[in-house]
């Protein structure tokens, strides 16, 4: 299908003799630039599912370059992964792009009226004390029991564009296109019904010659009234919970790429985003993918930077904690076409900093801020006022000159972020394997309990060599069809044994160690590996989620990265289990908290070796992965 160019469709736009039309104005690979907008036309459609987008089949070698569809795809569509959410029905839609040209950024400013875009009635539908109370419960009953690592919680700011006209939200995205600085999508769609305007700073997934690029964005310096500073700038990239926050979505962004790419994804970064009120801190990952791209939008829903992690157990906390729908807030607008050889194209952006104004004018700027084990509630109200006035024309842009991200204290500071943590994930896939000969052509099985970071181990033990399958918790597992299990992570209480994905893991582990299969367990299966064992359990009155601690691995000092709100504490370092036999154990010995086991035929570890916070991932994985294979061959060796 290839679009049709009409030098006039802009003009046929601001002159309102077209209903459902796009103005959209893309970053130019990762750099930040924006010099021309893509104007779309074309007709809506409103698709029960992403599966039914309206796409022709791609032909490689066949030509056409060009833009084929446009979609808005809503928060709600979440349940197309069988996660929990709010059906408030904002639909997805999708508009066939039969008309499409180029403009310059320059030409559409001069082009489009202004218009008085002030905004009446404003206020937030959940006020700043309601707002922190529910960071408080977040943080304490969530964080706290051990439901995941960090959340997004949302409000809404509400106002009112009076005697209005879809030649008012124009004049928005004139403005945002003046004045915003860092955006990756400056865009304008209009259904007929619907009007979404804003200024996203953040890539969802592009596509392009099979190439798929995330970009991980968290962290947030607001910068004082009088504008940044290299003081304020520096501070903020010396910040812990900064850093924690960006190495958190790194850590979940890698778990997507580690299921759409065969090879998984390799890291690059980190960068700061510069923006016109506030700056953040970004990643970016790079896979290569032959899936459909309606499979890698369903399987992409929705970014951890906007939800939090693990995600399914984040869809059920904002279900739990946000009393209305999102509507497109955290969603995806995204650009499928062709390029000039017949392959699928994908670009896509996050819906965030991103006004919906219905056909009456009300507006709805949908705002979040990401809840982590020491949040403060007051800093992160403040954050939402931050990120909400990116829609505003309040305050001016910082002055022109040297941008601080590249100030050379600034690029050494973010140099700084990547010491210490995973070289692994930043490598190219080929300079990845360092494959164990007595590991190589193993057959692994991996057990999802709910947590993606299984999608990483896996990626991590074929680099050793292994053969890797994942299945979920409550798939039927042929155990004595692979020569190794490794029991993943999840959400939740390890002693919660009347869940029942909670008691399939009890089950499944007990029958591990009578069987003396070779096993290894990862922090929620490590937790029940220990219930089961009988070592005491406990909460932590800190949830350890997402923080690098160093510790004594069975005689070797190893960073780590822990995501636990439980843990087993014991105050011996050998353990003879009636029925198992000796079980060594590394521990703190202050505190006496588990960090990993060993055992005949099996190893568990509470810390995740894949996270990029532990420095040596694939190697601890590997030696407890031939702890495990080892001391089964030698117990079998021994009863021959």
């Amino acid at each position: 299908m290839s679009a049709d160019h009409h030098p006039d469709l802009l003009d046929r736009i601001l002159s309102g003799r077209t209903t459902c039309f796009a103005l959209i104005s893309r970053s130019e690979g990762n750099e930040i630039h924006h010099a021309s907008i893509d104007v779309i036309a074309g007709d809506a459609s409103y698709p029960a599912s992403l599966a039914d987008l309206p796409l022709p089949p791609v032909h490689a070698g066949a030509a056409g370059r060009g833009q084929e569809l446009l979609l808005l795809v809503p928060y709600r569509q979440l349940h197309e992964r069988g996660f929990e959410s709010r059906d408030d029905g904002a639909p997805l839609v999708a508009i066939a792009c039969t008309e499409h040209e180029t403009v310059a950024v320059s030409e559409a400013l001069a082009r489009i009226p202004d218009a008085e875009t002030g905004l009446s009635g404003r206020h937030f539908d959940i006020d700043d004390d309601e707002y922190a109370r529910i960071v408080e419960r977040v943080i304490t009953d969530e964080i706290g029991a051990g439901e995941g690592s960090n959340f997004v919680i949302k409000r809404t700011l509400k106002g009112e564009l009076r005697d209005y006209s879809v030649g008012k939200a124009l004049a928005v995205f004139k403005r945002l296109l003046r004045k915003e600085s860092g955006a990756y999508w400056i865009f304008l769609v209009h259904t007929g019904e619907r009007t979404l305007v804003g200024a996203t700073p953040e890539r969802h997934l592009t596509l392009n010659k099979g190439k798929a690029t995330m970009n991980p964005i968290s962290g947030t310096y607001r910068y004082p009234k009088t504008g940044p500073t290299l003081e304020g700038i520096s501070a903020f990239l010396g910040d812990r919970k900064e850093s924690d926050e960006l190495y958190m979505v790194l850590d979940e962004e890698l778990k997507m790429m580690a299921r759409i790419c065969k090879t998984g994804g390799q890291v690059t970064g980190p960068h700061l985003r510069e923006m016109t009120r506030l700056a953040h801190t970004e990643y970016f990952i790079v896979g290569h993918t032959d899936t459909d791209v309606r499979d890698l939008l369903r399987e992409t829903m929705f970014a951890p930077t906007v939800t939090g992690s693990p995600l399914e157990s984040a869809a059920r906390v904002i279900a739990r904690h946000e009393p209305v729908g999102r509507g497109y807030y955290s969603g995806i607008a995204a650009l499928v076409g062709r390029d000039a050889d017949g392959e699928r194209t994908l670009d896509s952006a996050i819906l965030i900093r991103t006004a919906e104004i219905d056909r009456h004018g009300r507006v709805r700027i949908g705002v979040g801020s990401t809840l982590v084990r020491h949040s403060d509630a007051a800093s992160e109200v403040m954050e939402t006022h931050a990120k909400v006035a990116a829609l505003s024309n309040a305050f001016d842009p910082p002055d022109a000159g040297l941008p601080l991200g590249q100030h050379p204290a600034v690029q050494a500071a973010l140099r700084q972020r990547n010491e210490g943590i995973a070289d692994f994930w930043f490598r190219q896939h080929g300079a990845r394997h360092g494959g164990l000969s007595h590991l190589s052509g193993r057959r692994a099985l991996i057990v999802d309990a709910e947590d993606h970071f299984t999608a990483m181990i896996a990626q991590q033990l074929a680099s050793l060599g292994l053969i890797t399958e994942i299945c979920g918790v409550y798939d039927p597992a042929v155990f004595a069809h692979h020569d190794i299990v490794v029991m993943g992570p999840g959400p939740g209480d390890p002693s919660a044994v009347r869940d029942p994905r909670i008691a399939l893991l009890h089950a499944s582990l007990r029958r591990l160690l009578e069987e003396r299969k070779p096993l290894v367990a990862v922090c929620l299966s490590h937790q029940v590996l220990t219930a089961v064992l009988g070592i005491p359990l406990v909460r932590r009155q800190i949830p350890n989620q997402g923080i690098q601690v160093e510790i004594d691995l069975f005689g070797q000092r190893e960073r780590v990265g822990f995501y636990n709100t439980y843990v087993a504490r014991t105050a011996h370092d050998e353990l003879d289990i009636d029925g198992v036999g000796i079980v060594q154990v590394s521990r703190n010995p202050q505190s006496g908290e588990v960090h990993a086991l060993r055992g005949p035929s099996f190893s568990s570890m509470q810390f995740h070796a894949e996270s990029v916070l532990t420095v040596d991932g694939p190697r601890i994985l590997g030696e407890a992965a031939t702890h495990a294979l080892r001391s089964k061959e030698r117990t079998a060796t021994l009863t021959a």
